[in-house]
């Protein structure tokens, strides 16, 4: 199990995993996830994929 800051989950979300070591990426591939979710995180996702929002 990992825990995922919100910070890697737009990059993943965002197709940016670059910024991501190879091993992150493998470790990410093969367990299961969870979030970390911080009270000033605000996140909608529009249609085309782009994001918006924060407070």
């Amino acid at each position: 199990m990992i825990y995922l800051d919100t910070h890697v989950v737009v990059w993943l979300y965002a197709g940016d995993t670059e910024r991501l070591s190879s091993q992150a990426r493998e470790h990410i591939e093969s367990e299961d996830l969870l979030v970390t979710r911080g009270p000033e995180m605000l996140i909608a996702a529009t249609p085309d994929r782009t994001l918006c929002g924060s407070l």
